[in-house]
């Protein structure tokens, strides 16, 4: 098991062949890894809870540095040992994004001018979505 650094990530790991995947572990901190595919590299953070062994993707190398993935890995595996299942970032991303009825309905109840309204309504009903 490799300490996962920049240095051994840009000097030791090459992606592997097409449709296969590559997991690497770290020495330091037991459950924090680094999955590797053809064209991309992420970090990755898993541990056993109630029997069941979950995986949480952290970020893709290198927008985040091994150190920066580290930290973040410490913090999950904190929460994991507290009995808490962190669900996916994309899951926590999308819950803060309004949809776009939801933004058209704040729009729309702002504008004090009727037709404006209307015809936004009407536009958006008709080739987006149903309200």
């Amino acid at each position: 098991m490799p300490n996962l650094t920049t240095n051994f990530i840009q000097t030791k790991i090459q992606p592997p062949e097409k449709g296969k995947v590559e997991y690497y572990r770290d020495s330091k901190l037991i459950g924090f890894g680094l999955r590797v595919r053809e064209k991309s590299m992420t970090f990755f953070v898993e541990k056993r809870i109630n029997g069941i062994n979950r995986r949480v993707t952290i970020g893709k190398y290198p927008l985040l540095s091994p150190d920066q993935a580290r930290n973040d890995a410490v913090v999950i595996l904190g929460d994991m040992a507290k009995g808490k299942i962190p669900s996916k970032k994309s899951d926590i991303r999308k819950t803060d994004i309004p949809t776009l009825g939801q933004a058209f309905l704040e729009y729309k109840s702002s504008k004090e001018r009727y037709n404006t309204a209307l015809l936004s309504k009407y536009c958006l009903t008709a080739h987006v979505v149903a309200l």
